[in-house]
């Protein structure tokens, strides 16, 4: 949703302020009256509100024309069908000689400001990028298959830089001292269709920074990338080597892993490697189930514990038959509470024998607790954040919808949460991302949580097949950045890593980190990538203005950020926009950052 108004405070620039001080918040036209309205609050104002962009909503359905709109430096077309040409041609005019003087545009209305030839609409199932420019640079590949179906208009004024079916998608071009850039079709924000996540989320924020006139803000996120790794046991003496000698090369190379563990598989030897990484914050690990009792398939893991082996637990239909913690998988239903209590015993006892650090992040095994479980994990074991694609109370399985949450699935209807099978089957593997609050039996988590479906599954999925491995994990985590999510190479030991040589392992993971170094990425743990994203929920810009006199630029923050944050500041180069990322210090309440546009220099009050 748009920054709530009541929230806004004036930037506290009274001593400085004057004619030339100008509000670098966009303008959004919107039609509340327009069959197509729904676009702009189903799939634009989502990515808006994700990638940070400071915005005002305008309705042009009342008919009136906004004041000093060659003030703004961005003005944006929300949806198709916006007015009628008759009956905006003051707010045409307006819009038009404002992009002469410097502003942008971004049009989703193909139609608007200038009339486009409507012809008849077009069925496209690939996406291109013909033509390369600053919009399109930041993308993982170079072509997209439509899962679904997606219309558009024949014409389209402009440089085509992504095409759709061999039509223009996206298109370019300069007016006057502004830059212009029309949409054809918003469509593909549909899961059904392509869906965020999948490819053209960095062309959407990359066109609204290039139309932008300069200095420009948006919240933005840093390229911050993270490894998780599920059912973890320490499986390296498969090998020769050492239990978890994996862990060791991945934070070598700069990786933060989180490891899901399972606990009563996991030997003296592999605690003994892991305990000084979590202590020094270079990995972090949390109880995942109690363990492997029995499996057709993958490693022949011992039960390392003195604690006797639980009943109750049936097979998981894959050849398995795993000891949960926090849910009845077999029985697809939360343990009842002395057993709830039992397994939590179990699994708490096991971790403070060992004398371990507990990770913040919780994620149960199939992504499954009971409301039993879920209110001590919060309460007792302070476990504040999590990773979660479904309510964690129902099973997960074929039936099951996707969790209802920001920012891009509060609204439409609920896809499966899982990936397989299923009458919706196709829409379960599309990609998926939240980062949002969530209330699950009581209690607040923030949830972030970032899979790639649609390249190898729901996660990496490695394999001895080591330039396929490396070409895999790049694109999961390129196409997460290049969206402004958290990146995560997410995997599973007792699935995956367990069975492929050393070396080739080794060469994986030193592929994937040399694949994303062009993009400067910041390896965090995943505690640290999560409570990043939250603060950019937390803490909302609720003013910013330019004063060219002086050269700076002041960004009022309203909210609070436990963890130091950023934003990003645009300014125009040579070779287009260039992007700084500005810290910005913790604070509760409000904090006033002022930077120069054009020098490392900030001040924050």
């Amino acid at each position: 949703m748009p920054p709530d108004p009541r929230e806004r405070r004036p930037c506290r620039l009274a001593a400085v302020r004057g004619a030339a001080v100008r509000s670098l918040e966009a303008l959004v036209l919107v039609n509340r009256r327009s069959p197509r309205y729904r676009s702009f609050t189903r799939y634009l104002r989502p990515y808006l509100d994700h990638f940070g962009v400071p915005y005002r909503v305008h309705e042009v359905g009342k008919g009136s024309v906004p004041i000093a709109l060659a003030s703004r430096p961005l003005i944006v077309a929300g949806h198709p069908a916006l007015a009628p040409v008759a009956a905006s041609g003051a707010l045409r005019v307006g819009v038009m000689e404002a992009v002469r003087a410097g502003t942008g545009l971004v049009s989703f209305d193909p139609h608007w400001p200038t009339l486009s030839p409507r012809g008849k609409h077009l069925e496209a199932r690939e996406i291109s990028f013909p033509a390369p420019h600053w919009i399109t640079a930041g993308r993982a590949e170079d072509r997209l298959d439509l899962p679904g179906a997606l219309h558009l208009v024949a014409c389209l004024p402009g440089l085509p830089i992504v095409t759709a079916g061999g039509r223009p998608l996206v298109t370019v071009a300069h007016a006057g001292a502004g830059r212009v850039v029309r949409w054809s079709r918003l469509g593909w924000a549909n899961p059904a269709i392509l869906g965020p996540m999948a490819g053209l989320d960095g062309v959407l924020w990359r066109s609204l920074a290039w139309a932008a006139r300069k200095p420009f803000v948006m919240r933005g996120l840093p390229p911050l990338v993270t490894m998780r790794v599920d059912d973890v046991a320490g499986t390296g003496k498969r090998w020769g080597l050492s239990p978890l000698w994996w862990v060791e090369d991945a934070i070598r190379l700069g990786l933060k892993p989180w490891l899901g563990l399972f606990t009563h598989n996991t030997s003296d030897a592999a605690v003994r490697q892991m305990r000084p990484w979590l202590r020094a914050g270079k990995a972090t690990a949390f109880p995942h189930a109690l363990g492997r009792l029995r499996g057709d398939t993958g490693p022949d893991l011992r039960w390392e514990s003195r604690d006797p082996k639980p009943v109750g637990d049936g097979p998981d239909g894959l050849g398995r038959t795993d000891a949960f913690i926090y849910y009845h998988h077999a029985g697809r239903k939360p343990w009842p509470d002395g057993e709830a209590r039992r397994r939590l015993d179990l699994a708490g006892n096991w971790w403070k024998a060992r004398d371990l650090p507990m990770s913040e992040v919780f994620i149960p095994h199939w992504y499954e607790a009971g409301h039993n479980t879920l209110l001590r994990v919060h309460r007792s074991w302070n476990a504040t954040l999590t990773s979660l694609i479904k309510k964690p109370e129902a099973p997960l399985a074929p039936g099951t919808p996707w969790l209802a949450g920001g920012p891009f699935r509060r609204e439409g209807s609920l896809g499966p949460a899982t990936p397989h099978g299923g009458k919706d089957g196709a829409l379960g593997r599309r990609p998926t991302y939240y980062a949002d609050f969530e209330t699950f039996s009581g209690r607040r988590f923030f949830n972030c949580a970032t899979e790639i479906r649609d390249v190898a599954g729901y996660e990496w999925t490695p394999d001895a097949h080591v330039a396929q491995t490396v070409n895999r994990g790049v694109r999961q985590v390129a196409r997460a950045l290049d969206a402004m999510a958290l990146g995560v190479l997410f995997t599973h030991e007792t699935d995956h890593l367990w069975k492929i040589p050393t070396a080739k392992l080794r060469a994986e993971l030193r592929g994937v980190v040399q694949g994303l170094a062009g993009r400067a990425p910041r390896f965090v743990t995943l505690e640290e990538g999560i409570r990043a994203v939250r603060a950019t929920r937390t803490a909302r810009i609720t003013a910013v203005h330019h004063d060219p006199a002086r050269g700076a630029v002041s960004v009022t923050f309203t909210g609070h950020a436990v963890d130091p944050t950023s934003f990003m500041l645009l300014t125009d180069s040579t070779t287009g926009p260039r992007v700084r990322h500005v810290p910005v210090r913790m604070f509760h309440g409000h904090r006033l950052v002022r930077v120069r546009a054009s020098a490392n220099q900030t001040l924050q009050y």
